[in-house]
């Protein structure tokens, strides 16, 4: 064995880099330093935006409420950057909430 991963590429055909299948990017997370203009919008159903947040000279992955920043995103950010700088749209949807601590559910839109 030359120690190389024979584990197949999955990228996918319409823009997934890195190996990462951008169509099949789903997972569980809590929005990082929520808003607190936005916060009292934030409800279990609520549908966020996930895009790239431009902040200076330093980008990152944020959600997004009628195009208001709503918080940041921490788990998986950099493969979400990956996919969302490639074409591909995420959308974040609150799945509990418990004072300021506002669980969601991220995958494709």
């Amino acid at each position: 064995m030359s120690g190389r991963d024979s584990t197949p590429d999955t990228r996918t055909p319409t823009g997934g880099t890195g190996g990462v299948d951008c169509s099949q990017l789903r997972f569980n997370t809590y929005i990082s330093s929520p808003k607190p203009t936005v916060l009292p919008q934030l409800n279990p159903g609520t549908i966020l935006h996930v895009d790239v947040y431009k902040l200076g000279a330093t980008e990152t992955v944020a959600v997004f409420l009628n195009g208001a920043l709503a918080g940041g995103i921490v788990d998986q950010s950099a493969r979400l950057f990956q996919c969302i700088t490639s074409g591909f749209m995420f959308k974040a949807t609150v799945v509990s909430k418990n004072g300021a601590q506002i669980a969601i559910r991220i995958e494709p839109a």
